[in-house]
């Protein structure tokens, strides 16, 4: 977020305050980055359970293999961590991809490897698009999805508030 602390600084303010090990031992700054992402998590839950909207919509496009039959939210929009898919365009066709539920999906298309063609559907289950029918040839494909705050593991990660909120932050690490 715009004027958020880094990581790095977030580290070094919390165990010059907090703790009592030199700023550059790694056990311990590793420790004291667990204890600041879980107090994140555990501020993220309480904002959004207040109404906070802490999720950004994002895009995302990538090619298929041909006969892939899912991809996985990792290989879908590298470094986020997806919340939930809008929309899916197959951009080839340029058509937007119909959404089934599991059950639709295991009940429409019993059987996905019978059949190899552009995508027409997608269904979303165990953190992976599923298409139907498999992709024939590779085809690019554009996602439209929302993303949640993620842990801070690079010395340059934000919080997904601005620094005035530090102390927060640091009093339930502490």
């Amino acid at each position: 977020a715009a004027g958020a602390t880094a990581l790095s600084t977030l580290l070094d303010r919390f165990m010059r305050d907090h703790i009592d090990h030199p700023i550059g031992d790694t056990a311990a700054r590793a420790i004291c980055t667990t204890l600041i992402n879980n107090s994140l998590e555990e501020i993220y839950q309480d904002m959004e359970n207040a109404g906070w909207n802490l999720y950004r919509e994002r895009s995302s496009t990538f090619t298929t293999g041909a006969n892939t039959e899912f991809v996985s939210f990792a290989d879908l929009a590298a470094g986020s961590i997806i919340d939930k898919i809008i929309t899916i365009y197959q951009i080839t066709d340029d058509i937007k991809l119909m959404q089934l539920t599991r059950s639709e999906y295991v009940r429409i298309f019993p059987d996905v490897t019978s059949n190899s063609n552009r995508p027409t559907h997608y269904a979303i289950f165990d953190e992976r698009v599923y298409f139907y029918p498999r992709p024939s040839t590779a085809m690019t494909i554009y996602v439209d999805f929302t993303e949640r705050p993620g842990s801070l593991s690079g010395v340059t990660d934000t919080p997904a508030f601005p620094a005035k909120y530090d102390p927060l932050i640091y009093a339930k690490a502490a």
